[in-house]
């Protein structure tokens, strides 16, 4: 067994036969204090990535946000320089994020809206329709919503459908709207039957 010393690192090299089988380095440096609480800024946020909705990117935005305080100092600003970019973190928060919300179906028949997924936030309804195999159509809506609609006293509700800005399984996201609130559906495919279920439901 062989000890060398060189700029205060104690290192202690194991060998068999004169030939190295391990060796044992001894830190004797004192902690960064910087880089410990860079660990535990990125915890925090990797921790609300899993129990939040919040998306990801503003999540990272609020954490950095905090920082800036009346406390500022030179320590906070050697931290602040070894923090981890967003765009070299994002991969794993998103990865942080699968825990909470499971992937996104990729064809119709993989849609599965279950408990909370068919409710608001506040646990009310919101999913009122889901109908069809191949002709799937989804609509959502709070009783709210449903309520200002009906008491609309100008007779009147606006509409509008999109054919581009809808998830990739659909055709088109049409929506109904009653101001101040509003009402909203996604449907499959441009088919008459669908809007009769819409208007009629």
């Amino acid at each position: 067994m062989h000890t060398f010393e060189k700029k205060s690192i104690n290192s202690t090299i194991c060998t068999l036969n004169n030939i190295p089988i391990g060796f044992n380095l001894v830190h004797n440096h004192p902690p960064n204090p910087a880089k410990l609480e860079v660990t535990k800024v990125l915890q925090h946020i990797k921790k609300r990535c899993r129990a939040e909705t919040t998306p990801v990117p503003a999540i990272y935005k609020q954490e950095i946000a905090k920082l800036r305080t009346p406390e500022w100092n030179d320590d906070t600003q050697r931290m602040v320089e070894q923090l981890t970019t967003f765009p070299s973190l994002k991969s794993s928060l998103y990865r942080q994020r699968e825990d909470l919300i499971p992937h996104l179906p990729t064809s119709l028949l993989n849609i599965d809206l279950q408990d909370e997924w068919t409710q608001t936030t506040e646990a009310e309804r919101f999913l009122l329709i889901n109908a069809g195999t191949y002709d799937k159509i989804l609509v959502f809506a709070t009783d709210n919503h449903l309520q200002h609609m009906a008491k609309n006293d100008n007779n009147t509700i606006y509409d509008d459908g999109t054919f581009c800005t809808c998830p990739s399984i659909f055709e088109q996201l049409y929506t109904l709207i009653d101001v101040p609130t509003g009402f909203c559906t996604i449907t499959w495919e441009v088919k008459v039957h669908l809007y009769q279920i819409l208007l009629t439901t």
